[in-house]
């Protein structure tokens, strides 16, 4: 690796191998593989609060930074922050309007996080890699163009572990699980679209995906809702064979 280091930020899927009441960390993941890792990861983090801790990190650091690798989490999180947020709250989703549906709205909220992303890579002259955590990337083929600096390196994390492949079909992917920690969207959504159907179909497939986690403890164990040692190794190996870390 060249001299530098490499930052790796997202929520709890970011951080490692948590134990099983979730309580502390057993194992590095990613950036106990990896050499000169900076892991920035704060469990619960939205997206909103992972661009604001990586704006400030490459605002005031003296490091050379050689790449950065942000782990996507469930959108949801921007849309009902949390009262215990260390930042301002996220407004994305207050300027999102003419949408048709809630897989429009996701996506919207999606691209603001993109675009945010994007010019902070473009301003620190520094690539930023996406990784589908929880909540796969709404990427598409001219992804590259759109967001410069910004690229794909793993979609979906989750497939693949799962399936031996990063790709996940459109009509497949998961941008929020739905949790309880998501309730607030329901009634914004209602008043955006009007559509209960709509709504009820990404909640099923965000409560299947927290299902089936939970079905391969090889992967998710012990706390059944995180990836283990393995499964950052896997993502380790996937990074390193493609070159990008």
């Amino acid at each position: 690796m060249r001299d530098g280091y490499t930052i790796l930020i997202g929520d709890s899927w970011g951080c490692g191998e948590w134990n099983i009441n979730h309580s502390t960390i057993d194992h590095r993941g990613l950036a106990e593989y990896a050499t000169n890792v900076i892991n920035l990861s704060i469990g619960g983090s939205s997206n909103w609060e992972i661009f604001v801790r990586l704006k400030n990190f490459l605002m005031t650091n003296k490091l050379r930074i050689n790449k950065v690798f942000v782990v996507q989490t469930e959108y949801s999180r921007d849309v009902s922050t949390k009262s215990e947020s260390l930042y301002n709250p996220c407004e994305w989703h207050r300027e999102i309007n003419n949408v048709n549906s809630l897989q429009d709205y996701e996506i919207a909220i999606l691209s603001k996080f993109y675009t945010m992303l994007s010019e902070l890579a473009v301003e620190h002259h520094v690539p930023i890699g996406l990784i589908g955590g929880c909540a796969d990337i709404a990427s598409y083929d001219k992804f590259n163009e759109d967001y410069p600096n910004l690229y794909v390196a793993c979609q979906s994390w989750i497939n693949l572990i799962l399936n031996n492949t990063p790709e996940m079909q459109w009509n497949k992917r998961v941008y929020s699980c739905y949790t309880e920690k998501s309730e607030k969207l329901i009634p914004i959504a209602k008043d955006k679209f009007n559509n209960t159907e709509d709504i009820i179909n990404c909640i099923d497939k965000g409560s299947a995906r927290s299902e089936l986690l939970q079905s391969h403890p090889e992967f998710f164990y012990p706390d059944g809702t995180h990836p283990n040692r393995t499964s950052h190794k896997i993502l380790f190996d996937y990074l390193t064979d493609n070159k990008l870390i």
